[in-house]
């Protein structure tokens, strides 16, 4: 979870890509594809299981993703492990 700097009541998820330790150019350059592909995949989505992509920035440790944030918002792949593959979601 993030806030803005200048606003204290905005928060966000942010996801960053960090390219600082991928070893090699090429792996540098993938992460950035990487981080634009799920931008843009995410940018046209709105449903209410899934957080609302905002923005995609440049940082100094790599492109990040800007979420909406919600207090109840769990990771997809930690939903999987707690509830397994097989559950019932509740949206």
């Amino acid at each position: 979870m993030a806030s803005h700097i200048s606003v204290d009541t905005i928060q966000r998820r942010v996801r960053i890509y960090t390219v600082a330790s991928a070893s090699t150019p090429e792996m540098r350059a993938a992460r950035l594809r990487q981080a634009r592909r799920e931008f843009e995949v995410l940018e046209g989505i709105d449903h209410p299981g899934i957080l609302r992509v905002n923005d995609l920035k440049e940082t100094e440790l790599g492109p990040a993703l800007i979420f909406e944030h919600s207090p109840k918002a769990v990771r997809l792949d930690h939903l999987l492990r707690e509830k397994g593959t097989c559950f019932s979601p509740v949206w």
